[in-house]
């Protein structure tokens, strides 16, 4: 049970964190494609893509290290994961600063090119930042990490509305992501218990980088699985197409990460513990699985009904008529949201080679909407591309970790099976009812499929009912426990005795 109520802890605890932050990041969109053009819009969604792909030093995943390695606590390991991560850090600005005109010559958009290498200020500031707070999540204590990320993600929330509103185009993003960079690593050292400190053993150094290099292959491969559509969309399409594209690709996409932080920054520990005991691993696997397969079905259906309006109502009439790309592209992402559990296992199994491998697969999907765009082809059909993309990719994991671990196919492949009936039936109940444009109708044919998807699901599944009940009983626990304190302080209150001054 303390195990369980660790991670019930730390689940909660990443939860709120997750729903806050990804609250602000949808206030901030919120603000900026109202306030900004859809051209502008398009620029920022430009920029972001161009930095992301020349970041280096967060996709070695030092942080993760820390979590997962034996000696992650040690004082020279922190100290060498500090030095490796400045090392890629420095090496990541000077990249944007090198090809900021390139990129700004190739998209055709020379506004760029300031933008892009004032953004190498982001990968300075996080070289500098402390990676203590991932030694606290060792032991499932995920406050001091939770601040590095929510604190700044409030702060720029608030800043958003006054910058839009002075600046009036995308250089409002730019100095907002700046910001945030820089809040970041003031507070990441001021929550650490031990002073910011640089050591170099090769031991350490070298296991790091053969640690970190499939998952640095993995992220440029995601990059351009994920991110490739909006650079050919910028250079086959106006900035007021790519600006819808995308919002309705972020708007996808923010679910899906906020799931997978919860997920793996709880899971990862979990898993690891027993990576060396077969069948204390399936048995802990197998609800991570269904658990990821079942938030996938409940976000693919949301999006799948109710994307039309969800558009509209957040972002203004301007956005209307990328219902139908919302819904491709959170289908792709509620498969994406699957292939979190592959993933998850083949990193705390310590296959990481299995990463790179799946995302050169997703690949394809990026392929497929460069043919797509080469034939002359719609926003509809790339998004489509990225479906594509993504179920060879999750079969991909799925295979692979069999081969190389043995790891049971059927612990991912029924509920997988299951989401992509109800999924497939959701698509189908769309196109015969398409005339209907109640959101009234629309919202309640989403809460019923809700509750027909979750009670099915739990009826099926064996670990997912049991892992539910145990939640049900520790929340009673907790309770109960929070009423028995309660009513000891009124007893104590009660029959204290009267002072006389």
């Amino acid at each position: 049970m303390a195990l369980k109520a660790q991670i019930f802890r730390g689940s909660a605890l990443l939860t709120l964190n997750e729903i806050v932050g990804n609250l602000c990041t949808l206030i901030r969109n919120f603000v900026l494609a109202r306030i900004l053009t859809k051209s502008d819009f398009g620029i920022a969604a430009t920029l972001t893509v161009v930095i992301s792909l020349l970041e280096i030093s967060g996709r070695m995943a030092f942080g993760q290290q820390l979590v997962r390695a034996k000696d992650g606590e040690h004082r020279d390991y922190v100290g060498t994961a500090h030095f490796a991560q400045f090392s890629f850090g420095v090496l990541s600005a000077a990249l944007i600063l090198i090809l900021a005109n390139s990129f700004a010559r190739v998209l055709k958009v020379p506004e760029l090119a300031w933008a892009i290498k004032a953004m190498a200020l982001i990968p300075v500031s996080s070289a500098l930042t402390s990676l203590e707070p991932f030694t606290y999540s060792r032991r499932m204590r995920f406050g001091p990490s939770v601040a590095v990320e929510l604190i700044p993600q409030v702060v720029i929330t608030l800043a958003a509305y006054p910058l839009a509103i002075w600046l009036r185009d995308f250089r409002a993003l730019v100095w907002l992501l700046v910001g945030k960079a820089f809040l970041s690593l003031a507070i990441s050292h001021l929550v650490s218990a031990r002073f910011y400190q640089w050591t170099m053993r090769l031991d350490y150094f070298w296991a790091m980088i053969r640690f970190g290099c499939p998952l640095l292959m993995e992220s440029l491969l995601m990059f351009g699985a994920l991110q490739g559509d909006r650079l050919l969309i910028a250079s086959s399409f106006s900035l007021s197409e790519l600006g819808g594209y995308a919002v309705a690709g972020t708007l996808a996409a923010t679910p899906v990460i906020a799931l997978w932080k919860v997920v793996g920054g709880v899971g990862l520990p979990v898993l690891a513990e027993v990576q060396d005991d077969r069948a204390k691993f399936e048995a802990r696997f197998a609800p991570v699985a269904q658990g990821l397969a079942l938030a996938a079905g409940l976000f693919g259906l949301m999006m799948l009904l109710g994307g039309d309006y969800i558009m509209v109502v957040l972002f203004g009439q301007k956005y209307k008529g990328t219902g139908a790309i919302l819904a491709c592209l959170s289908c792709a992402q509620s498969i994406r949201m699957i292939r979190g559990a592959p993933i998850l296992a083949a990193t705390a199994l310590g296959e990481t080679i299995c990463l790179p491998i799946m995302s050169a697969t997703r690949l394809s999907g990026l392929l497929l909407a460069v043919l797509v765009v080469w034939r002359g082809g719609s926003l509809l059909l790339v998004a489509w591309s990225a479906i594509a993309g993504e179920v060879l990719a999750v079969t991909t994991g799925l295979l692979l970790l069999y081969r190389l671990r043995k790891v049971p196919l059927r612990i991912c492949l029924l509920p997988i099976a299951f989401i992509a009936a109800v999924l497939g039936g959701a698509a189908w109940f769309k196109a015969e009812f398409r005339s209907v444009s109640s959101p009234l109708f629309w919202s309640v044919a989403i809460g019923v499929c809700w509750l027909g998807l979750a009670a099915a699901f739990a009826g099926i599944f064996t670990e997912t009912r049991v892992a539910l009940m145990s939640l049900l009983r520790l929340l009673q626990e907790r309770w109960r426990g929070g009423l028995q304190l309660v009513k000891k302080k009124s007893d104590a209150d009660a029959i204290k005795p009267d002072v006389i001054a």
